[in-house]
């Protein structure tokens, strides 16, 4: 759209559909490339995908990965949501606990979290006083009641 009022529209319509559509499939990093070959990104032009999507960094729903910016990481929850949903599943399943990798194994949605965002969520986690850190490398923590 040309008229400011409707672009601006268009974008956040486009950002909220990304959003729900990431969250339906569980998707946090995908490149450009993959996002242009699906339904309905396919039927936006390169030029258009890429507004959408630096107008979705802007409002910090996604974030470049690569200087390229050829892959995205799609937050359509915060590190901070994270935080409270592994605490939460934490205490529910008993697993006072646990590594990184432990969490990549466990099959939930925040297990295909990248490594990174893990690491970060193990902090605001220590931070908030949800857990403490057990060992030297920050690679596992334990939850606190």
């Amino acid at each position: 759209p040309k008229n400011p009022k409707f672009l601006e529209s268009w974008r956040s319509d486009w950002a909220d559909y990304l959003l729900k559509w990431a969250k339906s499939l569980v998707i946090h990093l995908i490149s450009v490339a993959e996002l242009m070959e699906k339904n309905p990104f396919d039927k936006l032009s390169e030029v258009a995908l890429r507004d959408i999507l630096e107008y979705m960094n802007s409002k910090n729903r996604i974030k470049w990965r690569d200087k390229n910016k050829t892959l995205v990481r799609i937050y359509w929850r915060s590190l901070e949501e994270w935080c409270e949903i592994i605490y939460r599943w934490a205490l529910n399943t008993g697993r006072l606990d646990f590594t990184l990798f432990e969490i990549i194994d466990v099959g939930e949605d925040f297990s295909s979290l990248p490594l990174e965002d893990i690491k970060e969520i193990f902090r605001l986690m220590v931070e908030k006083n949800f857990a403490e850190w057990m060992g030297k490398k920050r690679d596992m923590v334990k939850i606190r009641f």
